[in-house]
């Protein structure tokens, strides 16, 4: 059973008298159940009016939470935890607050044995060889995310039979149960947050979301019972996780045969959400650091064009864009160069007898498509990198000088310039092998370049 918090839909006072009642009531509702005979198929967001350009980037740092690990045993059962915490937060009371709820919550999961049963431990013991030792794990682990003044927590929990034989190594295990609980929370206010308070007024956050998921769904091969088309309610089984908005089905939902989960990308979404997503550094320590993060060019995707290699072997899969209004203009280029990197004729003067290997990567940040093929000939024991980048809006290509600041200019050769063969990185950095008339690798940082 996936749980979700519901309650707290207002500001959490700083002097916290009845938080600890507010916080049993959050234990009361991690077994949430939602009406799906209720299905709201249209709704508008509740987080305000859209105000400022859509943001290109958003803000990381693996300092605002820290985990801490325990291994004990109670009443028998052996108790595995992670526990995330929030640090660093400028407002102390607010983050204390939040805390409070996520380290109470786990405790009720770890704290809850009322799974464990003497009868189901001595049927398994009878069922395995004699000396088999079985013990109850009761494993939680809590991961908090931050994206702009939005705090994600995601908390997992596993239960299980642990089989060991006579001198305690491990031979398997006999599941029980699993779950999580999810909370996304406005740092700001310390307040609960609901799914509709992430998009604006004018947004219809069902509509757009359910026609996102059904997609992914089909893509990923999800057993459907019926078309999505709506959600319930104050739908609270969702979380930021990495460069998505996860969102989750449980198992008695009306649209799918099982739990299914879809992560939506933020670069999909984030037009239409009220996330600042550069607003971390204003609510946390001065001293907190953060590091920038391009988002992906929206409604990108990619499909795959099949040709030979050039030397004897299976056929070569590689990407093709779709989902951008250029997608043609790009893909013509695109097949040209494969055209021209897979044919024998590129590879002159080079051994080809011991085949060799293509591996590619493709990123699209900061209205850019980037497409690398990195090829391996073992015969030379030589890596070649070869790489295109387009502007996502145009489908030009574009020269690595095209996005170098005229001050970084001066201190580079002018092939690093004309080249466009390079890499450009989510983290805002560029980088030139050390190929085509330029004798080692270049990699410039943000301050270097017009991104």
């Amino acid at each position: 059973m996936v749980a979700g918090m519901s309650s707290c839909s207002s500001r959490v006072e700083k002097d916290n008298s009845g938080s600890e009642t507010q916080n049993e009531n959050k234990m009361d509702a991690l077994e949430v159940r939602y009406d799906w005979n209720n299905i709201l198929t249209s709704a508008m967001g509740t987080g305000g009016m859209q105000e400022g350009d859509i943001p290109e980037y958003y803000l990381l740092s693996d300092a605002v939470t820290k985990t801490n690990q325990t291994n004990t045993m109670t009443e028998g059962v052996r108790v595995m935890s992670e526990r995330v915490k929030l640090v660093d937060l400028s407002d102390s009371d607010i983050m204390g607050v939040i805390n409070g709820v996520v380290q109470n919550a786990q405790t009720a999961l770890e704290n809850d044995l009322t799974w464990v049963s003497a009868d189901d431990i001595e049927k398994i013991g009878k069922e395995y060889e004699t000396g088999t030792v079985v013990e109850p794990l009761n494993y939680v682990s809590s991961a908090g995310t931050v994206f702009g003044q939005l705090y994600s927590v995601n908390i997992i929990y596993d239960r299980s039979y642990q089989l060991s034989d006579e001198e305690g190594m491990h031979i398997g295990e006999i599941a029980v149960s699993e779950g999580r609980a999810l909370f996304n929370f406005d740092l700001r206010t310390g307040r609960v947050l609901k799914l509709q308070d992430l998009f604006y007024d004018n947004v219809d956050y069902i509509k757009l979301l359910t026609e996102k998921m059904d997609r992914i769904g089909r893509e990923q091969g999800y057993s459907f019972k019926s078309s999505l088309r709506g959600l319930p309610e104050e739908y609270d089984m969702f979380c930021i996780s990495g460069d998505g908005l996860v969102i989750g089905l449980p198992e008695e939902n009306v649209f799918t045969e099982s739990e299914t989960w879809y992560s939506i990308l933020l670069s999909d979404v984030i037009a239409y959400m009220a996330v600042d997503p550069e607003s971390s550094r204003e609510l946390f320590e001065e001293s907190t650091g953060f590091s920038k993060c391009a988002f992906d060019v929206a409604g990108i995707a990619y499909q795959e064009y099949e040709t030979q290699p050039p030397y004897e072997g299976d056929p070569l899969k590689l990407p093709l864009v779709s989902g951008i209004s250029t997608s043609e203009t790009i893909n013509q280029n695109l097949i040209a160069w494969y055209q021209e990197i897979t044919h024998a004729d590129y590879y002159a003067g080079m051994d080809l007898s011991k085949g060799g290997s293509f591996s590619v990567e493709v990123a699209s940040p900061i209205n850019m498509v980037n497409v690398t093929v990195f090829v391996y000939l073992p015969a030379e024991n030589r890596y070649l990198t070869l790489a295109r980048c387009y502007r996502a809006d145009t489908g030009s290509i574009m020269k690595a000088g095209d996005l170098i600041r005229d001050a970084a200019k001066a201190e580079l050769p002018p092939e690093a310039l004309e080249t466009t063969n390079f890499r450009v990185g989510y983290d805002y950095t560029l980088g030139i092998p050390a190929q085509n008339g330029i004798e080692e690798d270049v990699v410039l940082a943000e301050n270097q370049l017009n991104m």
